[in-house]
């Protein structure tokens, strides 16, 4: 009897202990997509914010590099394919092309009449613009690692996750109310852009906004309770209203 209740005590432990590395999994990613939402609303302008954005998603890769072979792995085809092709797509563009075939491409009319000028045989990118073609490309190591990581995590867990998105978005709302209420005179994180009577909430561009809340209330309205209450039903409609406004 003493020798079962070790081993079922054992077993016991055991399940407990994976079950909370297997959460513990999950605050890394949680926290990620906070200081994304709350960081990286200014884009390309606010260089030091998306640089904490990105070495942040960098961290969190080297900490779960088997996560993210195993996306590489298991994750299917279509969806490893497009991953691939997003990445690809930008950095292609930053590959030297030799003269002629460089100043081929649509938009370098200008390029070839300054190298017949100065008689230069430079090799050129595909990218008219290769500084914000990097920034496009960094600007994917945050959702291609929170897509390889998120892949490991439980159902239970990306529900969790999902209703982080929801509450950045009731977040986003109630930083936003001020500033509808003020004209824009209150509350904004990026005065640059003032637009009197619109909700920025965390963002520069009211779009991101737009777009940010449509997720959330999405999620909102699909997502399975995070935690079984009788009231969660109302909460949910309260929390849809919300994101309405």
């Amino acid at each position: 009897m003493s020798a079962a209740n070790s081993i079922s005590g054992a077993g016991k432990s055991a399940h407990k202990r994976a079950k909370t590395q297997t959460s513990l999994a999950l605050w890394p990613v949680a926290l990620i997509v906070i200081i994304a939402v709350v960081n990286g609303g200014g884009g390309v302008r606010y260089g030091l914010a998306n640089l904490l954005v990105q070495l942040s998603a960098i961290i969190l890769l080297a900490f779960n590099r088997a996560a993210f072979f195993k996306f590489w792995r298991e994750a299917p085809i279509p969806l490893r394919a497009l991953v691939a092709a997003s990445l690809a797509l930008p950095a292609i563009h930053l590959v030297p092309l030799p003269t002629e075939l460089s100043i081929s491409l649509p938009g370098r009319e200008t390029v070839r009449q300054s190298l017949d000028l100065i008689g230069s045989e430079r090799w050129f990118p595909a990218s008219v613009d290769p500084a914000r073609t990097l920034v496009a490309l960094t600007g994917l190591i945050l959702p291609v690692t929170l897509l390889a990581v998120g892949w490991s995590l439980s159902t239970e867990q990306r529900v969790k996750l999902g209703w982080v998105l929801v509450g950045l978005g009731m977040l986003n709302v109630m930083v936003g109310i001020p500033q509808m209420l003020s004209s824009g005179q209150t509350g904004l994180m990026y005065p640059e852009n003032p637009m009197p009577g619109v909700l920025f909430g965390t963002f520069a561009n009211r779009n991101s906004t737009g777009l940010f809340l449509v997720a959330a209330l999405t999620l909102a309205a699909l997502l399975p309770p995070f935690r079984a209450h009788k009231a969660f039903p109302i909460l949910r409609i309260g929390i849809c209203v919300l994101l309405l406004l």
